[in-house]
């Protein structure tokens, strides 16, 4: 009988509210047991409305008292505000017209404290003695799941191998700290939602989660473009360059022996010290750069080592650009269909004796020209001659 005159009381004083003005007072307020004690009321019971807040309800002869507890420590003759509760973040949603003369406090402790959480709230947890740990979630209160950066603490590994740790069904990204102890490398805290699988939290390790109320998404280094390189610090010492799979090989130790097992294209100068050696275990190859036919053909050192011409009339070959000391190559120089092309030289090339050589005439045939610089004005040369193709 007292629960059900209880649940009259409180569907009462929603449906018909009461035209007085509600009144807040500290928790260890005399007014209030006062009036209690004064109108002869005895405690009914204590509960939590469906919007999480508490109250305790007394009931006189003719008279009954509902108290509301508020997030601010104070106890009200009333519910102290109205609004409705955003689903995402359970901010607090004041309508027209709602809490005359205390739209402000409501906006402070129901939206702007909440949404500080939201944005810049560390909230530690402490995991060990459960399998499964649920973040609270309030609704227009303070609690652990509202806030951006969340550290596990404690320990797993003695009562539980894993720990699930349950976060709510809506869309929110969480920076996590993972700060707990383990007893062995298979020990793991899971953050999911509840029913569906979740992702494993890497121990004593921190990263960027997120989740659209369904799965649990780690942002990791693969999100980040960063392949799936190690993580490692960086220019701290050789230890700390990247390690790299045979899949995904895109650093070159430079301090540490280090093995090349897969294609790798440089487009700038690789340098070699004095002492430096290179040693090569298998096949060298060099492109062959086709050069364009002109009474006087051009080459670029910078393109590579080994070129290529087809004669068509008589040319000169110019001094290369880019030429190095230590270069070292040749040209294929080639009659076209026609033969009899002259080819004549530009004085940085040197030839033994000073006798410039003349090219082999047949149509279609085939001298070589091959060169070591001594200095970007002198190039020392050889042809063979009447090659046959």
């Amino acid at each position: 009988m007292k629960f059900i005159l209880t649940y009259i009381l409180i569907t009462l004083w929603f449906i018909f509210p009461v035209s007085a003005q509600v009144f807040c007072f500290n928790k260890d307020a005399k007014d209030i047991e006062k009036g209690i004690l004064e109108y002869n009321e005895e405690f009914v019971m204590s509960g939590v409305t469906t919007a999480g807040t508490p109250i305790t309800i007394y009931k006189g002869k003719d008279t009954f008292t509902i108290l509301f507890f508020t997030p601010d420590e104070k106890i009200c003759t009333g519910v102290n505000h109205t609004g409705t509760i955003i689903p995402k973040l359970k901010l607090t949603k004041q309508g027209d017209g709602d809490n005359p003369n205390t739209w402000g406090q409501v906006l402070n402790d129901g939206v702007i404290s909440l949404v500080d959480d939201a944005i810049a709230g560390y909230t530690t947890v402490s995991l060990g003695s459960a399998a499964t740990v649920t973040l609270s979630e309030n609704q227009g209160t303070g609690d652990q799941s509202r806030s951006a950066i969340i550290q596990f603490s404690g320990s797993i590994g003695t009562a539980h191998t894993s720990i699930f740790v349950l976060i709510p069904n809506n869309s929110k990204t969480y920076a996590i700290r993972n700060a707990v102890s383990t007893n062995a490398s298979s020990n793991a805290v899971i953050l999911r939602v509840a029913g569906n699988t979740g992702v494993t939290v890497p121990n004593s390790g921190n990263g960027y989660f997120f989740t659209n109320g369904t799965s649990v998404f780690q942002l990791d280094s693969t999100g980040l473009g960063l392949g799936t390189a190690a993580v490692r610090n960086v220019g701290v010492c050789t230890t700390d360059v990247p390690d790299t799979s045979l899949a995904d090989i895109r650093y070159v130790k430079v301090s540490a022996t280090d093995t090349i097992t897969a294609a790798k294209t440089f487009n700038a100068t690789v340098a070699y010290g004095d002492s430096a050696m290179i040693k090569v275990s298998s096949a060298v190859k060099s492109f062959i750069t086709t050069l364009t036919d002109a009474a006087s053909v051009a080459s670029d050192a910078n393109d590579g080592n080994i070129f290529l011409v087809t004669l068509g009339g008589n040319r000169t070959l110019a001094a290369p650009s880019n030429m190095g000391a230590g270069q070292t190559g040749h040209y294929y120089l080639i009659q076209d269909a026609t033969g009899g092309r002259t080819v004549s030289f530009n004085s940085v090339f040197k030839f033994s004796g000073g006798t410039v050589p003349s090219a082999t005439s047949a149509s279609g045939s085939c001298d070589i020209l091959f060169y070591t610089a001594r200095s970007a004005t002198t190039i020392d040369a050889v042809m063979l001659k009447n090659m046959t193709r």
